[in-house]
């Protein structure tokens, strides 16, 4: 009795035996099944292998290079399991972020690896991301060939439509984003950690061993906690359950599901704990936060729309491939807009598909499913996500494509030879492997081609400003690169071509976004460097004040402006206002507050002749700063000049406490002595003087 309940049991959990008449296991799989994984894995490094000559690039500032939490190696991990996923590079003050980014798990890789390596060795973090990479293309064929139950036979064993849809993801160039960029680990591991939550619970069905649906709790916890994403997981693991396996089955696994629910609970526990909790309600006015902060709903959906079009374009024909679709570069669209209903109409056929194929139990019913669920997150249907769309938000999602795009290639050379739709077996080897190779091999040049540009920040942002020119934020960017390029440019010549080159850029993304404070700002900042420009320099320091009015940058440099413009008053205000914006910054402004003092007696002695002012603004400087050496020799002269030479004395002995070899002072000295009638001291330091500078003898005269 027992043992034809175990067999009942079993035969329960056999695929579906639908129209598409799924595949049954056969036992010659596993063999093949161990090469088919090794071949995955290794295209993986083949594809990706270039990388490990990339430097850090984009977001990898956030999460790596100027993460201060990362940059406590092992000790930081407590920080980076406790904070938002920005606040190792921001701090604890920002909140341009409505709900927050909790992400832990990637970036405590990141504190284990710059524990052993540091920030030397980029070629350690890029090959982390491909054995991640191919680890979780490898995890893909396993669950697929579990689902799908694919046999190994025939003439073309290798051609089944597991293989085909893994070998279709593994190239897939829109994933260049997701492994090339270091920071892109999250997206990688977000979706290793789903897949195996998935494999895990298709075991649990197949065998009835409970410990695999145990091992999926864990799993999809660390999951979620690399990214949020995988929470659309808790739909595509009961999705599953229909389409691949009996409804008795289908039932069974509703309750691995709900403890499946208990780990996003678990999560948003963890999270809640830690961090305010998700809103999506608030709303920001600064559309690089937002691009559909003025938006009405209606013009918010049909972009939505374009951006699905978009996306099915870019994973049929990847081509051209940008890390930046910020305004405008994807515009605000109506329903009046064709944009916005060809992909409208599409995905209503395609929707109306998936409605008959879901009752059939059709795999591309599955697949399309697959990819709306996955994707829903990003979408910017129910609310803004920060950009209107991005290629690494369908690394997830593209594993339904993948699946559709193997199914239909089967069929559709089936047909060409049997007339039969079928996709359970290859019945037309040849062209099949011709399309698969010709896909392959243009998917694969593109990758390879793609991953250079990740290089770092310059080869990133100077390569994809011409991909999306009407992208403020790409254009800023680069303007911003360019300014820093022109510090080691090497000849003159060369550094300003930089900084007009810069000036070009700046000025294209105020073009696009007139109120883009950081672009008024790396304008000023060019207009210093190109030709001391202090007056242009301050007006555009105003515009990004005015556009960013909690800017600390704005408000600093402001008061260099003023400080350079001889607006001595106006540059000791500034400092105030930047340093009630930032407080971690005193130090920083209490240097350059002395420095204002200094400059400001420096002027009044030089210019306006008036040296009680003199003494008294550089006095204050010294008062702030009394380590400055150069103050004291001014402030000696000052006094010199008005004949106090007891105070021109003090004040260069004081100086040579901080600095024994500065000639200043000596000269000084000896004047002073000199003037005072007092020669043997006047000698005694001209002696001093020419110890130390024996090449000029100096004499007193």
């Amino acid at each position: 009795m027992g043992k034809k309940s175990t067999q009942k049991r079993q035969a329960e959990n056999q695929p579906v035996a639908t129209g598409n008449q799924l595949l049954t296991q056969n036992a010659g799989a596993k063999p093949w099944l161990k090469w088919q994984s090794l071949a995955i894995f290794l295209s993986v490094f083949v594809l990706y292998a270039n990388t490990l000559g990339n430097q850090y690039a984009l977001d990898d500032m956030i999460v790596l290079t100027k993460n201060t939490f990362t940059q406590q190696g092992i000790a930081g991990i407590d920080e980076i399991m406790t904070t938002d996923a920005f606040e190792g590079f921001f701090g604890k003050n920002f909140a341009f972020v409505v709900g927050g980014r909790y992400r832990p798990l990637s970036i405590a890789t990141f504190a284990i690896e710059y524990e052993l390596f540091g920030l030397k060795n980029p070629w350690v973090y890029h090959l982390n991301n491909i054995i991640l990479y191919g680890l979780t293309c490898v995890l893909i064929l396993l669950t697929l060939q579990k689902l799908f139950r694919a046999r190994f036979e025939g003439d073309s064993p290798w051609l089944t439509v597991p293989f085909i849809a893994t070998l279709i993801f593994a190239a897939h160039p829109i994933h260049t984003e997701a492994v090339a960029n270091i920071k892109g680990r999250d997206e990688i591991m977000g979706m290793l950690g789903s897949i195996a939550a998935l494999y895990l619970c298709v075991r649990y069905i197949e065998t009835n061993k409970l410990w695999y649906a145990f091992a999926a709790l864990p799993v999809f916890v660390l999951a979620i906690l690399s990214k949020e994403n995988a929470i659309t997981f808790l739909a595509v693991i009961p999705l599953a359950y229909y389409f691949f396996y009996s409804k008795k089955t289908v039932a069974k696994g509703l309750s691995i599901t709900a403890s499946l629910a208990m780990a996003v609970g678990l999560y948003f526990v963890i999270r809640t704990s830690f961090l305010s909790a998700p809103s999506i309600s608030g709303k920001t006015y600064e559309i690089l936060n937002d691009p559909f902060a003025f938006s009405t709903v209606s013009e918010r959906l049909a972009t939505v729309a374009f951006t699905f079009g978009k996306y099915l374009q870019l994973l049929i024909f990847p081509h051209p491939l940008t890390h930046d679709y910020y305004p405008w570069q994807v515009p605000i669209y109506n329903w009046g807009d064709w944009q916005a209903l060809l992909p409208t109409a599409f995905f209503l056929g395609v929707g109306a598909y998936t409605v008959y194929g879901t009752i059939k139990r059709d795999p591309i019913a599955f697949g399309v499913l697959y990819f709306f669920i996955t994707i829903s997150i990003v979408s910017n249907i129910l609310f803004s996500v920060g950009i209107a769309m991005n290629e690494r938000f369908v690394f997830m999602p593209s594993l339904g494509f993948a699946i559709i795009a193997a199914i239909l290639l089967v069929k559709v050379t089936n047909y060409l030879k049997t007339k039969n739709w079928s996709y359970n077996k290859v019945l037309n080897a040849k062209p099949l492997m011709i399309i698969l190779g010709i896909i392959m091999l243009g998917y694969s040049i593109k990758t390879i081609s793609r991953n250079p540009v990740w290089e770092n920040d310059f080869t990133l942002f100077g390569n994809d400003v011409k991909l999306s020119p009407n992208s403020a934020k790409v254009a800023n960017a680069w303007g911003g690169e360019l300014y820093t390029a022109s510090d080691t440019a090497g000849t003159p010549a060369r550094a300003k071509e930089y900084l007009d080159k810069a000036e070009a850029s700046l000025k294209r993304a105020l073009e696009i976004y007139p109120q883009y404070s950081n672009a008024w700002l790396l304008l000023g900042n060019v207009a210093y460097k190109k030709n001391n420009d202090y007056k242009t320099a301050k007006e555009y320091y105003l515009k990004a004040k005015e556009f960013n009015p909690n800017s600390f940058d704005a408000h600093y440099n402001l008061a260099i402006a003023y400080r350079d413009l001889n607006m001595f008053k106006d540059a000791l205000l500034y400092l105030d206002m930047a340093v009630a914006l930032k407080p971690e910054k005193a130090e920083t402004v209490r240097q350059n507050r002395a420095e204002v003092f200094y400059r400001w007696g420096k002027y009044a002695g030089q210019t306006q002749g008036n040296l009680t002012l003199a003494t008294e603004k550089i006095n204050e400087a010294i008062k702030i700063n009394p380590t400055a050496v150069y103050y004291y020799e001014d402030l000696g002269v000052a006094y010199g000049l008005m004949g106090d030479y007891q105070m021109a004395i003090k004040t260069c002995e004081a100086g040579l406490k901080l600095d024994p070899k500065y000639k200043p002072f000596y000269q000084n000295l000896v004047n002073s002595y000199i003037a005072l009638g007092q020669e043997a001291k006047a000698q005694e330091y001209a002696d001093k003087l020419n110890q130390l500078n024996a090449q000029t003898p100096v004499k007193p005269n």
